[in-house]
C-alpha cells in the first residue's frame, strides 16, 4: 500500500493527488514523489518528497521515512502553496505473520505566518484517519495478492527460516 503511491488519494487523510516522479533503487525503495495536500479553509499544498526504507528482520522493524527535497524540481501546475518543511515516518513492527504494529507520524511546516494553533488542528487527526484509510485498503484483493508475491514476502520467509521472526 505505501509503495502505490498514485493510490494515496484513495486512503490517506486529505491526500488529493499524487505523483511518482524518480524510482531511485527500486531494490531498496528509495523514490521521489510530489503530494497535494488539501487543507480545509487554508491555501492547498504540495510537497516533493524522498523516500527511503531500513529493514531490521533481526529486530522484526521496517522504518519508511519519506522527507522533503528540493533535488527535483516540480511544478504541478496547480496553485497551490509549497510547504517548507515535510517529514514522515512509518514503523512497522512485526507481531507474527498475519499481523504488523504500524505507527504513523508526520512533521510538517505548513508555512510561515500561520498560526501553530491553526497548523496543529489541521493536522492533528490525518494520521488517524489515514490509518483508517489503510485499514480498509489492506482487505483489498490487489493488496493481499501482491503481498503474496512481492519481494518482502520472501524476505520474511527468509528471516522466518533464519529465526528472528516467530
Amino acid at each position: 500500500i505505501l509503495r502505490d503511491i498514485e493510490n494515496y488519494p484513495e486512503w490517506m487523510a486529505d491526500c488529493k493527488a499524487t505523483r511518482m516522479l524518480k524510482v531511485e533503487d527500486d531494490e531498496h525503495d528509495s523514490f521521489v514523489f510530489w503530494f497535494h495536500q488539501h487543507i480545509p479553509l487554508l491555501k492547498d499544498r504540495d510537497m516533493v518528497l524522498r523516500s527511503s526504507v531500513t529493514i531490521d528482520y533481526s529486530k522484526g522493524i521496517h522504518l519508511i521515512e519519506a522527507r522533503s527535497t528540493e533535488d527535483i524540481k516540480f511544478d504541478s501546475g496547480r496553485n497551490v502553496f509549497r510547504m517548507p518543511y515535510f517529514y514522515t515516518r512509518y514503523t512497522l513492527e512485526w507481531v507474527d505473520r498475519e499481523h504488523s504494529r504500524v505507527t504513523f507520524l508526520i512533521d510538517p511546516d505548513l508555512g510561515n505566518g500561520l498560526p501553530v494553533r491553526i497548523s496543529n488542528a489541521t493536522i492533528r487527526n490525518i494520521p488517524y484517519r489515514s490509518m483508517e484509510g489503510m485499514r480498509k485498503m489492506v482487505t483489498e484483493k490487489k493488496y493481499l495478492e501482491g503481498a503474496k508475491s512481492s519481494k518482502y514476502a520472501k524476505r520474511v520467509e527468509d528471516a522466518i527460516r533464519l529465526g528472528f521472526l516467530k
